[in-house]
C-alpha cells in the first residue's frame, strides 16, 4: 500500500513539482518532472507525448512504475495538461476514461484496480510557479467527476472484493494566502461501495452500501501543529457542515472473537461543527433509522437476532472556550425519539412482558451562563487543579427539561439556579422540580423478574415517598430547593 501512495504521488508530481517562468514553459516543467522521477527510482514511460500550440501537453499510453516487478504500476490511456490562456499559473487536467493500477508485492499475486469514468477534470490555480498565479488574492481548485467506477480483481490474500461507484461528484476549493484560509464545498449525487477484506488479525470484514445526496462545506485557517492552540484561544476559526440523504449498509465480520451480520438504514443526516471566536459549537440531526442484527456472536456467546429502531436522534452543544470579558451561554441539547428495543432481547429477561414495551425517549435541554477560566497556554493547570472554577465560572443554570421515559415510567426535571462563586467554590440558589410517573410500577416489575432485589427496591421507593409528594396514583413530585440554609425537598431538609 505504501507503494500505491508513492506511485500516486509521482503521478501528481507530473503537475506539481518543478519551477517554470510562464504558462508557455509548461512542457519544460513536465520534462523536469520526468527527469526528477527517474532520479527517485520511478520510471515514467509513454507511447507518445504531444505538445500543442497552446503549450498543452498530452501523454498517450502513459505508464508510471515504482518497480515493474515489485511495486505499483499506473497505466493511463491518456493524460492532458492544459495551461490557461487567461489565468496565470492555472492548468486544467483531463484524464482518460480508463486508468489501471496494478499492485505488486513480494510473494503476493498482482492485484489490479480498474478505474472507469466518463470524464475526470481538475482545474488548479498557481500550479506553474513563476507564472504569476501567486499574485492572485485567492487560488481556486475545481474537481469534476460525472461518474466513476473502481473495480478490483486478482488473487490477493487481503482483497476478496473491492468496488466503488460514484456519480455527480464536484468539489470547489480555495486558498487565500493573506489569511491562510482554506475553504471547500462539494458533494455527490450517489455513492455505492462494496469491499471484502481479510485483516492481519485474522478477521474477515465485508461491507456494502450506498449514500445519496451528500453535500459538504468547510473552512479553516491553515496552521501547523504548534499553532493549533490558537483555535482554542479564539485566534483562529473553522467550520464544517455536511448533509446526506438516505443511506444503507450491510456488514459482515467474522473472526476468532466476534461474528457480526447486520444491516442498517437511515433517511437523512446533518452534522455541523464550528470554532468561531473561541466558541465551539456542534450540532447533529439524524432521521429515522433502524439497525437489524441477523447474527451476533461475542467470544463464543450467540445473541438472538434483534432490531433497534428510532425516529430521530439530535444533539446540540455550545461551549465558550475563552474569557471574552462577558458572560457567555453554554448549552447542551440531546434527544432520542422513539428508540425501540428488540423484543428478542427483552424476552430473555422478561418473557412474561411484566415491563411495558413502550419506546425509550430522552430529552435534555440545559443552558448556563458561564465565564471560561481555561488557561490555554497551560491547559493542564486548569483541568488538573481539582477546582472546577479553574475551568469555568458558572453564573446561573437553567434546566429547561430533562426527560427520560421508558418501560412505562417517566422521570422529568425542570428548574433554575443562580450560582455564588464568592466563597471559592460554586454555591447554587434556586429550585429544581423532579416529577416521577409510573416508577413504582416499573420497580415492582423489575423485582418480579429478579433484576432488582426487594430490599433495594423498598429502600428506593421509601426515599421517593419520603422526599416527594403524591399527586396521583404512582405520580410523585419533589421540589429540591438550594439556599444558604441548606438543601430541602418539599420543605424537608435533606441529610447532605
Amino acid at each position: 500500500m505504501k507503494k500505491v501512495i508513492l506511485a500516486s504521488s509521482t503521478a501528481l508530481g507530473l503537475i506539481w513539482a518543478a519551477p517554470a517562468l510562464s504558462q508557455a514553459q509548461l512542457p519544460a516543467l513536465l520534462e523536469g518532472v520526468e527527469a526528477m522521477a527517474g532520479q527517485n527510482d520511478t520510471r515514467i514511460a509513454y507511447d507518445n507525448k504531444k505538445v500543442g500550440d497552446d503549450y498543452s501537453v498530452e501523454y498517450s499510453g502513459l505508464r508510471i512504475e515504482e518497480d515493474a516487478e515489485n511495486g505499483t504500476v499506473i497505466e493511463i490511456d491518456w493524460l492532458r495538461i492544459e495551461p490557461s490562456a487567461s489565468v496565470p499559473g492555472q492548468v486544467t487536467i483531463s484524464v482518460s476514461p480508463r486508468v489501471n493500477v496494478t499492485i505488486n508485492e513480494n510473494d503476493i499475486p498482482p492485484y489490479t484496480i480498474e478505474v472507469l469514468s466518463d470524464g475526470v477534470t481538475a482545474t488548479l490555480d498557481n500550479i506553474i510557479p513563476g507564472a504569476g498565479g501567486d499574485a492572485a488574492a485567492t487560488w481556486n481548485y475545481v474537481l469534476n467527476i460525472p461518474s466513476l467506477q473502481l473495480t478490483g480483481s486478482g488473487e490477493n490474500p487481503i482483497f476478496n472484493e473491492l468496488s466503488f461507484a460514484i456519480t455527480g461528484l464536484t468539489t470547489m476549493s480555495s486558498f487565500t494566502p493573506a489569511s491562510m484560509t482554506v475553504a471547500s464545498e462539494g458533494g455527490w449525487d450517489a455513492f455505492v461501495f462494496a469491499f471484502d477484506v481479510n485483516t492481519y488479525d485474522g478477521q474477515r470484514v465485508a461491507e456494502s452500501g450506498n449514500m445519496v445526496d451528500f453535500a459538504y462545506d468547510l473552512a479553516f485557517d491553515a496552521v501547523d501543529e504548534r499553532q493549533m492552540p490558537d483555535y482554542m484561544k479564539g485566534e483562529r476559526n473553522a467550520s464544517f457542515n455536511f448533509t446526506a440523504g438516505s443511506q444503507s449498509i450491510e456488514m459482515a465480520i467474522s473472526g476468532p472473537d466476534v461474528t457480526v451480520d447486520m444491516t442498517a438504514q437511515s433517511v437523512e443526516t446533518e452534522l455541523s461543527a464550528t470554532m468561531t471566536d473561541g466558541i465551539f459549537a456542534f450540532n447533529s440531526r439524524n432521521g429515522v433509522a433502524n439497525y437489524q442484527f441477523n447474527e451476533l456472536v461475542i467470544e463464543g456467546t450467540p445473541v438472538p437476532p434483534f432490531m433497534i429502531a428510532l425516529t430521530s436522534a439530535d444533539m446540540g452543544l455550545r461551549l465558550p472556550l475563552i474569557n471574552s470579558g462577558d458572560v457567555e451561554e453554554a448549552s447542551l441539547k440531546l434527544s432520542l425519539e422513539n428508540l425501540t428495543m428488540p423484543e428478542s432481547l427483552l424476552a430473555m429477561i422478561d418473557p412474561g412482558q411484566s415491563i411495558p414495551r413502550t419506546p425509550l425517549n430522552l430529552n435534555i435541554d440545559v443552558l448556563a451562563n458561564v465565564i471560561s477560566r481555561i488557561n490555554w497556554d497551560d491547559p493542564d493547570s486548569s483541568f488538573d487543579s481539582g477546582n472546577p472554577m479553574d475551568v469555568a465560572e458558572v453564573q446561573d443554570i437553567t434546566i429547561r427539561q430533562i426527560l427520560l421515559a421508558a418501560g412505562g415510567a417517566e422521570v422529568s426535571a425542570t428548574g433554575d439556579a443562580t450560582v455564588d462563586n464568592s466563597m471559592g467554590f460554586p454555591f447554587p440558589t434556586g429550585m429544581v422540580t423532579i416529577t416521577a410517573k409510573g416508577v413504582q410500577t416499573l420497580v415492582n416489575a423489575l423485582v418480579q423478574i429478579g433484576l432488582v432485589p426487594q430490599q433495594q427496591a423498598g429502600m428506593a421507593m421509601g426515599m421517593i415517598m419520603g422526599f416527594a409528594r403524591a399527586e396521583g396514583a404512582d405520580h410523585y413530585v419533589s421540589d429540591i430547593e438550594f439556599s444558604p440554609n441548606g438543601i430541602t425537598a418539599n420543605g424537608n431538609a435533606l441529610p447532605f
